[in-house]
């Protein structure tokens, strides 16, 4: 006759099922991912970061595919990769425009200080 075995939520979390979310794990995740944003081109080695900085505030075994499935369902996870992708597309828009803007230092005038503020200095 088979018996029935009860597994804890504990056990549960160990053995690699769905992990169950408390308070704690949820707040250690928030402050692990403004330390680490897991998004953009770097998003993989943040998330390793932020696993690391997770496991230290929570003291609960998670593994990164179950951060990557919690973070999913309260972000939209793609749009915010576009999102991060968009803005460095757009920093480097903006430092080719400034690399056009930029001065040669052979055609820079001297620096004169104003002479009504040190003209008592100057003339020393």
């Amino acid at each position: 006759m088979p018996t029935e075995l009860s597994v804890s939520s504990d056990d549960q979390e160990m053995s690699g099922g769905e992990v169950i979310w408390d308070e704690n794990m949820e707040m250690a995740l928030f402050y692990a991912s403004i330390k680490f944003k897991p998004v953009g081109m770097h998003k993989h080695f943040r998330m390793i970061n932020l696993h690391r900085h997770f496991t230290k505030l929570s003291h609960t075994p998670c593994t990164i595919q179950d951060l990557w499935d919690k973070l999913g369902t309260m972000y939209d996870l793609q749009t915010l990769d576009e999102r991060e992708d968009l803005g460095l597309f757009a920093e480097d828009e903006e430092m080719d425009e400034d690399e056009d803007r930029d001065f040669s230092f052979k055609h820079s005038e001297e620096f004169v200080l104003p002479l009504h503020d040190f003209d008592h200095l100057v003339t020393e």
